[in-house]
């Protein structure tokens, strides 16, 4: 059921995607267990890639689905200047400890005028003002930044992004259903 509830986004995540870019090389960083790989694979025809950094997730897409992950940190990985053709990175940036250098290295990679994919929790979100404090995008200590989109596309433009476009695709099921947890857990304590 947890896996159904997590992949519910899929379909649509991935046709927003070939909108943009039909074929290339594509890597996804943080790649959970791989269905979204899958997905993309099936639909690209070409190359898929993982990163991700807990090697039990990384081995499980390798078995499943037959895709080449590396297990270790985008910086661990040291792929060549202007080797990806697309970057997906869904709910990996507010971990990161230094945002600033991680999206400077995805420029790195990333082939001039090609695409990054990127979501974030958004704090100003229905579901962040419904839930509050218990809302999974708070999810501390794990979460370690809150991107307002202002501020995020700055950013991205001061590094290097010609063009930046926010798009709300909407969360998917495992955020309502954590987001919910975490209030009954709250509201059982008080």
């Amino acid at each position: 059921m947890g896996e159904v509830i997590q992949n519910y986004g899929l379909p649509r995540r991935t046709r927003f995607i070939l909108k943009k870019r039909k074929a290339g090389k594509l890597i996804d960083v943080g790649c959970a267990k791989g269905s979204f790989l899958n997905e993309m694979g099936k639909n690209l025809g070409q190359q898929v890639n993982g990163i991700k950094l807990v090697e039990i997730a990384a081995q499980t897409a390798r078995e499943r689905y037959d895709i080449d992950i590396f297990t270790g940190s985008l910086f661990d990985a040291k792929y060549v200047e202007d080797s990806w053709d697309v970057i997906t990175l869904f709910d990996v940036l507010e971990h990161s400890s230094n945002p600033s250098l991680f999206l400077i290295e995805i420029f790195r990679i990333l082939k001039p005028g090609d695409w990054l994919f990127l979501k974030v929790p958004h704090h100003a979100s229905y579901q962040a003002r419904l839930f509050g404090h218990a809302w999974v995008g708070y999810e501390t200590p794990q979460h370690l930044f809150c991107f307002p989109p202002c501020v995020l596309t700055n950013k991205l433009r001061e590094i290097g992004f010609a063009k930046v476009e926010i798009n709300h695709l909407g969360s998917d099921y495992f955020v309502w259903w954590m987001s919910i947890s975490g209030w009954l857990n709250y509201k059982k304590n008080q």
